[in-house]
């Protein structure tokens, strides 16, 4: 996306750029440029760290002279992630279940495995909990920011003219100011 200011001759120009791994390269997606930049061979478990080393140096060549960088990262759900493992480890816990329901050497390495996994389950569990309360947070402040505060405020300042107390607090607010 750019967008531009392009009437008054000011204004700021925002792009984008994409680092993404295919077919054993990493290439550059530069909305400025024709096309995409091929930056060498890579895999699944080092595309990471090649993308970072182009990001430093892109951010590198406008040391001093420009600060504004934002980097975002898209990748899987927090919530979907730690679902699906409690899901995984709620499957692995049947198991260990019936195992240690048969008794012998086997139901002693279950029990074991039992008590860990267990542990683990407990800590998906907080981190699921964890996650849920964010996003529900997100939602609040999400409300919040759409909110449309200015009728609440024409009357609460209407209210406090009517107290005679506005031109009071207009003054200190001015002087407050210097």
């Amino acid at each position: 996306m750019v967008e531009d200011d392009k009437k008054s001759g000011e204004g700021e120009a925002f792009h984008f750029i994409s680092y993404v791994p295919y077919r054993g390269q990493l290439y550059e997606l530069d909305g400025l440029q024709k096309g995409p930049i091929e930056l060498g061979a890579c895999t699944n478990d080092n595309w990471l760290a090649k993308a970072q080393e182009e990001i430093q140096k892109r951010i590198s060549t406008h040391e001093g002279s420009e600060i504004r960088f934002v980097l975002m990262s898209l990748g899987q759900s927090l919530l979907d992630k730690y679902s699906k493992e409690l899901e995984e480890c709620t499957k692995k816990k049947e198991e260990l279940e019936a195992a240690v329901g048969r008794g012998g050497e086997e139901a002693t390495n279950a029990q074991a495995l039992l008590a860990s996994l267990n542990y683990q389950m407990n800590d998906l569990a907080s981190n699921l909990n964890a996650e849920k309360s964010k996003r529900d947070g997100y939602k609040l402040e999400n409300k919040r920011r759409k909110h449309n505060y200015i009728p609440f405020l024409l009357k609460f300042l209407k209210i406090v003219a009517e107290k005679g107390q506005l031109q009071p607090l207009v003054e200190k607010a001015k002087q407050d100011a210097n």
